[in-house]
């Protein structure tokens, strides 16, 4: 048996933390993970067993002290397949499909950014999230590097892989790859994906324009996930992943950009059925 820890993140400090990243430390049984937790001064109270892993958040000071007391640390790529957290997230997660959510709405104004995530509420939406991730995904990453694995069409950003986003993730559940959190903001418009092929020298086609809904992209983002894997999508609508692909909404934000801009609309889902993946699958 063993105690884990993933890497550190970067987050935005909030009245319940006060730090600028978080990482997680886990174990292959609870007991366990709290024997180690005491060793590291850590109080029960901070124990979180509300997601798919449970867990104790870890500041920069304590997740180097958890490492030099023999705490393993968990590069992104092993942390796809942990043997030590599926019967967690299993047992976790029926109590999720059980009880269900009542979505949260809220609503913020920001001047419109460039970048998406650059947008103080979005990327406070965003690392909300993210610091609970073990391995997140962003098919549309551009030059965001918030994700562990990250594609974008266009060579010239600073994501690892430049791939048609269907192909990169084709490419992630061939691999087997399992993500507990994916970033899916595409283009929102036919005009923008029209941009995006015409700025790597690429003619877009009626074809390309039409696949604004993403629908082969969030049917392979379906088949990466367990149940319990969030997704946040970003754009003009709150369509999401929806219900025929397993997913349940838990909470919206709607950003305001005042004038005659276009509010961003982000929704987070959690998965909470596998039966219409697998029935596509079958298909």
């Amino acid at each position: 048996m063993s105690v884990y820890v993933d890497h550190l993140l970067p987050c935005l400090p909030n009245k319940n933390w006060h730090w600028n990243h978080s990482a997680h430390l886990f174990a292959d049984t609870v007991a366990e993970l709290h024997t180690f937790a005491a060793r590291l001064g850590l109080k029960r109270i901070w124990f979180q067993d509300e997601g798919f892993l449970p867990h104790y958040d870890l500041t920069t000071n304590k997740h180097g002290k958890a490492v030099t007391l023999g705490a393993v640390l968990l590069t992104r790529e092993k942390a796809t397949m942990p043997t030590i957290t599926q019967n967690q997230a299993d047992a976790a997660n029926r109590v999720v499909q059980q009880r269900g959510v009542i979505p949260h709405w809220s609503r913020a104004w920001a001047m419109p950014t460039l970048a998406t995530f650059d947008c103080r509420p979005i990327k406070s939406f965003v690392l909300k999230y993210l610091m609970h991730s073990i391995l997140s995904v962003d098919p549309f990453a551009r030059n965001q590097a918030l994700a562990t694995l990250r594609n974008d069409m266009d060579p010239s950003t600073t994501a690892e892989h430049h791939m048609p986003a269907v192909d990169f993730l084709d490419m992630l559940v061939k691999q087997g790859v399992t993500a507990d959190l994916v970033l899916f903001d595409p283009p929102y418009s036919p005009r923008q994906i029209k941009e995006c092929y015409n700025g790597i020298g690429i003619r877009a086609t009626q074809g390309h324009t039409q696949g604004v809904r993403c629908k082969r992209e969030r049917e392979l983002v379906a088949r990466m996930q367990n149940i319990g894997g969030i997704v946040l999508s970003f754009g003009w609508n709150s369509t999401g992943m929806g219900k025929g692909l397993g997913y349940e909404l838990i909470e919206g934000l709607l950003v305001n950009h005042g004038g005659a801009h276009n509010d961003t609309i982000c929704t987070a889902e959690r998965k909470v059925s596998a039966r219409m993946v697998r029935d596509k699958r079958s298909s």
